[in-house]
């Protein structure tokens, strides 16, 4: 999962987009999970966020889910790596970058860690 996760670091970020080579923030969580086995089919955030396990102790392949980031309620994602840091499709300057846990833009936009069932 991290592992190709992280082979699209520096993909560029093109919103609708689901890969394999450019990514919008669900979509790269799309591409991912459908890669690794997982049917989750092609959703926005909020969907995946009512199809998710919540959890307090994320491991690395876990999601990070953000709220109130450009609109009101679940808004971006990305994947748990381990280490307070995570990889997602940030924007379209970033593109798919890593990003801290504790940053304060992640501080002020976390809603919660979850958790896909196979």
């Amino acid at each position: 999962m991290v592992d190709l996760a992280l082979k699209q670091l520096g993909k560029p970020y093109v919103f609708g987009n689901s890969g394999p080579n450019s990514f919008d923030c669900s979509g790269f969580i799309y591409y991912v999970f459908k890669n690794n086995g997982y049917n989750i089919g092609r959703t926005s955030v909020a969907g995946y966020w009512g199809m998710v396990t919540k959890i307090s102790d994320p491991q690395p392949g876990d999601l990070v889910f953000l709220q109130n980031t450009y609109k009101q309620g679940p808004s971006h994602l990305g994947i748990y790596l381990g280490n307070g840091e995570y990889i997602h499709a940030a924007d379209e300057t970033t593109g798919v970058t890593k990003s801290k846990i504790n940053s304060p833009y992640t501080q002020k936009h976390f809603l919660g860690y979850a958790r896909f069932s196979k």
